[in-house]
């Protein structure tokens, strides 16, 4: 039966409560269906039509269909739009758990597209096998364009996308985020167990979760065999850690593979740390492959490459793979365009490599425009540990290995690159740069390149521990003469073997020994394999740069060997002269040539600037630049003129920077320009004490019979608060602060001009008939008056205002009659520009509390204060 449509929601209730009595389907526990009345999933199911699924109740709808179907074929894609799946939740129900799609019972065989979602599972079969998203995906089947979020439980055959994938399966364009937990073996971040079944991506694919069973255990698949294959068009990717609970098997892509592929054109990576926790017995730990038979795994373009740390304690642990063997399969192979590398700490009990612990292919390890590279440390406890091979069983050659990491092993047969060398075959052009160190009773056999070898030679290689190349003991002396060629150690191997070069660290650091390890005279190779850039690297490398014999002198030039050029810039810096010299036979070149230069001119902020660059004709001298800084200029004012407006006064730099500077408002005073008589209008007009700007005229009346007044009319009770008054019996600027009843108070403003010496601040004055106490003083008073020498302030007097007297630079004597002067009543510019040269007279009785309260505000302690 084959069930394609759900219950309609249009239905009436009854009909639906009696179709499920009938047909005796109820909610309950575990086992039992849930039934939900729902509208129908678009689509019809087919390849050409797939139900549509917007979202978890439609998911949750599609896996019932696909159970109550006998062939289990039906067809589903996303929506377009949807992102994000959580099947923990369907309707007002939470944390749900996944029934997955396909079983022992049927497996999947249809075509699910996720459209690029990604889809949260909480799937627990910990008592069943066959745990993910889908549970078996069959023959025809295919999951394509999901990422598997939250996590997936079961007994085997657990993963992210699906628990089993097999006889011609697909998983394509699919990624993994859940964690997967088997509590038996075969455990993938993408498949459980996968067998004849193809993984491929049109762009990447990775693994991020975390993934752990007893055996089997991988980032992508725990268990791949029958051919299974991998291909990726771009790069794959494990960052999760990956970890076998009691036994080996554990890889960051695969734990155990008999007879599949892994291929991609970009990098294939692991940065995971993966883990085994079995005994001495387990075998295969790997940063990609834990245990291979058979498989191959290729970088078109980029590299293999380990970053994670792997740990175990168990035999045959590598930071590429594990244990890596092959039947009678002869096109298996370990390859990378750009290099075979681990960087990853590794730490194994036997057959311990940096790059792999145990490798018996009979194809070699290769990389095109790369290396087989270890930079990470080494640990073992046990036999057979090696920088980058643990133990070598292979039936090729090996060449272009090289280790940088450190090798520690408390067993036999321990070497820089190679732990044991069991294959009748060579190894060259390989290198060891990293520590040896073995401790412990049983440690024996070590050596510089390899700990034991019984292969057929070994040259162009070198090493710089103190052990011999080889760790063969004086029993099979006899069997390695005549074995090693061209390689060399550094003075502190007291002990090499025939064959094996001592050189000085010069030699070694001098580019001596990158040019004998190509050979030297008629022998000497046409495609050169070894370089050194001298003065930078401190030993030979793989593919470096190349080196020239000239004589005793290694170079990376042909022909002359020159040291570094000298320069020197003529006193003028318009010219510069390059020279070098050759080392070999002191011949000079030399250059001199004309700089040519830019120029920043210095403003008035900012500085200046001068670069001369020299370009020479000789391309062995490189361009040289000089830079000249010079201050900025500063801004400059001198003799210059104010500039002015209505509201304010600056002087504009002479410079042309644009810059204002000094800019202040106007500071006004009243002029006098014409008395008024009593039958006569005078004028007056305000003017800027600084600059000189002036406002218009204004008439000032004429004066009547009233000789106490000028301007002012005949009524006192017609002056307003704030108008400006003319005292005509001192000439000077009043404004009236009060006028109200009994109550006339006015502030002095200014003298009647600046050229009085001598100016006394009334204690009142008389406007028509009425006196005013003058109550305070305004600011800027006195300002400027360059001629003034004594004021007297009068006893009604409780403030005075700021700058009165600045600028006031003849000011001998400030006698003050007031005695209600406060803090509060004074500005803190009050007294500025009083110098030593002024005294200032208070009354007696005021003598001590003035003095502290004019230092309180601004003036300085230099200013003699003192009683009249």
């Amino acid at each position: 039966m084959k069930v394609t449509k759900m219950i309609s929601r249009k239905m009436a209730g009854g009909i639906l409560l009696g179709f499920l009595a009938v047909a005796g389907i109820v909610t309950g526990s575990q086992g039992s269906v849930t039934v939900y009345a729902a509208e129908e999933l678009q689509g019809s199911g087919t390849a050409e039509d797939p139900y549509v699924i917007t979202g978890s109740e439609d998911l949750w709808k599609f896996a019932e269909i696909v159970k109550a179907s006998s062939d289990r074929n039906e067809c589903a894609k996303v929506a377009d739009g949807v992102t994000e799946i959580d099947t923990t939740v369907r309707g007002e129900k939470k944390d749900l758990t996944w029934n997955p799609i396909g079983d022992s019972s049927g497996s999947y065989k249809g075509v699910f597209d996720g459209n690029g979602a990604e889809i949260t599972i909480h799937a627990d079969r910990s008592i069943n096998n066959n745990a993910g998203l889908f549970g078996i995906l069959g023959s025809g089947g295919e999951i394509r364009n999901v990422t598997t979020a939250g996590s997936s439980k079961g007994w085997d055959s657990v993963g992210g996308i699906c628990g089993q994938a097999c006889s011609d399966a697909k998983i394509v364009n699919c990624n993994n985020k859940a964690d997967i937990t088997a509590q038996g073996g075969q455990a993938g971040g993408l498949a459980g167990y996968a067998s004849s079944a193809q993984i491929e991506s049109d762009t990447s694919i990775s693994n991020t979760g975390a993934v752990t069973g007893t055996a089997n255990v991988g980032g992508l698949v725990g268990q791949a065999s029958g051919g299974m294959k991998v291909i990726v068009h771009e790069g794959i990717l494990n960052s999760g850690a990956i970890t076998a609970k009691s036994s080996g098997y554990v890889g960051g892509l695969i734990g155990y593979a008999d007879l599949a592929s892994i291929q991609a054109d970009a990098d294939i990576i692991n940065t995971g740390k993966i883990s085994s926790m079995g005994s001495n017995t387990s075998m295969g730990a790997g940063g990609l492959i834990g245990y291979g038979i058979d498989i191959s795994i290729i970088s078109r373009n980029g590299m293999l490459q380990n970053k994670g740390e792997v740990t175990a304690a168990i035999t045959s642990v590598g930071g590429i793979g594990g244990h890596m063997t092959s039947s009678d399969n002869s096109n298996c192979q370990i390859q990378a365009a750009k290099g075979v590398i681990n960087t990853g700490r590794i730490t194994g009990k036997n057959s311990v490599g940096g790059v792999v612990g145990e490798y018996a292919y009979s194809a070699p390890m290769t990389s095109m425009d790369g290396f087989i590279l270890n930079r990470g440390a080494v640990e073992g406890n046990g036999d057979n540990v090696g920088g980058v091979i643990g133990r070598m069983g292979s039936n090729s050659d090996g060449s272009k290995y090289g280790n940088m990491g450190d090798v520690t092993n408390t067993g036999k047969y321990t070497g820089g690159v190679i732990g044991s060398w069991d294959s009748n075959t060579s190894l060259e052009n390989s290198f060891n740069i990293g520590n040896v160190v073995v401790t412990g009773e049983d440690a024996a056999d070590v050596g510089g390149i390899a700990g034991r070898f019984t292969g057929v030679n070994i040259k162009n290689c070198y090493h710089t521990t103190e052990y011999p190349l080889i760790g063969n003991g004086e029993a099979e002396k006899d069997e390695i003469t005549g074995k090693i060629s061209n390689c060399y150690c550094m003075e502190k191997n007291t002990l090499p073997w025939d064959g094996e070069i001592t050189k000085t660290t010069k030699a070694f650091t001098d580019g001596e020994v990158a040019y004998l390890l190509d050979g030297s005279g008629d022998s000497r190779r046409a495609e050169l394999i070894w370089g050194q850039k001298i003065g930078t690297d401190q030993t030979p490398v793989l593919g470096g740069m190349t080196v020239y014999q000239d004589g005793s002198i290694y170079s990376n030039a042909d022909g002359h060997h020159y040291g570094v050029p000298q320069y020197t810039w003529s006193e003028s810096d318009m010219s510069c002269t390059a020279r070098r010299i050759c080392e070999g036979c002191e011949n000079e070149e030399s250059e001199t040539v004309t700089a040519s230069y830019t120029e920043e001119k210095a403003g008035c902020e900012t500085n200046g600037k001068k670069e001369y660059k020299a370009e020479f004709k000789n391309p062995s001298f490189e361009v040289q630049t000089k830079t000249i800084m010079t201050d900025s200029l500063g801004h400059d004012v001198t003799d210059a003129v104010w500039s002015k407006d209505e509201k304010a006064h600056w002087k504009d730099c002479k410079n042309g920077c644009g810059k204002k500077l000094e800019q202040a408002e106007h500071t006004f005073q009243t002029i006098i320009d014409r008395q008024a008589t009593e039958s006569t209008e005078g004028s007056s007009h305000e003017e800027c004490s600084v600059c000189g700007y002036q406002k218009a005229a204004v008439v000032i009346p004429v004066t009547g019979k009233e000789e106490t007044t000028n301007e002012q009319p005949s009524n006192t009770n017609t002056l307003t608060v704030g108008q400006v008054v003319v005292n005509k019996a001192d000439g000077s600027f009043y404004t009236i602060k009060k006028n109200a009843g009994k109550v006339h108070e006015v502030e002095y403003k200014a003298p009647k001009n600046k050229k009085q010496t001598k100016i006394a601040v009334p204690d009142s004055i008389k406007i028509n008939g009425a006196t005013y106490k003058v109550t305070s003083i305004a600011k800027s008073a006195f300002k400027n008056n360059k001629k003034l020498k004594t004021v007297t302030i009068g006893k009604n007097v409780s403030k005075i205002g700021e700058n009165v007297f600045s600028g006031c630079k003849k000011l001998k004597t400030i006698t003050i009659k007031s005695t209600k002067l406060k803090a509060k009543t004074l500005s803190k510019s009050t007294f500025k520009g009083i110098t030593k040269a002024t005294t200032v007279k208070v009354p007696k009785k005021k003598l001590s509390a003035y003095k502290k309260l004019f230092k309180s505000r601004g003036l300085s302690s230099k200013v003699k204060v003192k009683a009249y």
